[in-house]
């Protein structure tokens, strides 16, 4: 009896491997065209990160809106220093798509992020559980011959809800 409940627990856990396996997303390379960006500074720490970036994204929106302001509603942050768990500081905010008229308040900036190659990625799961998928982007640039060319862009794709379902696009320039 009791080989047949480890049996099971094996077949069971080989399973759920083989699906997670299958869901993996493999990593991607192309070129990205330029982007105006919008955005706001944010300093933290793996603990409080979270609730900061959403914060800064509320701020950017509400001025946006508040201006007239286009913007393409994705939440992204571009990483200056990733140094986790104690040393994050990301630029967090929203793609341009209309012309900026308005006079920007110091606490805002603006920033044409250029065109570039990327090896890009879409992280499922907590953000806790990030870095997994950056040591794979660079490994896989590094494999093409390349060396990774910080400071890498995420995209929050679905940032709501259950975290185990969080989707983040990573864009990483080489």
């Amino acid at each position: 009896m009791r080989l047949l409940l480890i049996l099971g627990f094996l077949i069971v856990s080989l399973n759920l491997l083989h699906a997670k396996k299958d869901k993996m997303i493999t990593p991607e390379t192309n070129t990205v065209q330029h982007k105006h960006f919008i955005y706001t500074v944010v300093r933290g720490n793996w603990f409080n990160l979270q609730k900061r970036v959403s914060n800064a994204h509320t701020l950017i929106k509400a001025f946006c809106d508040s201006t007239g302001i286009e913007i393409n509603i994705v939440e992204m942050a571009v990483y200056d220093v990733f140094k986790p768990p104690f040393k994050i500081i990301a630029k967090v905010g929203f793609e341009v798509i209309g012309a900026i008229s308005a006079d920007l308040p110091k606490s805002i900036a603006y920033m044409l992020i250029p065109e570039r190659k990327v090896c890009s990625m879409i992280h499922i799961g907590p953000y806790i559980k990030i870095g997994k998928t950056y040591t794979m982007i660079k490994d896989h640039i590094k494999t093409m011959g390349f060396e990774p060319a910080p400071p890498p862009t995420e995209y929050y794709l679905v940032s709501d809800g259950d975290k185990n379902q969080y989707q983040t696009l990573i864009e990483y320039p080489f």
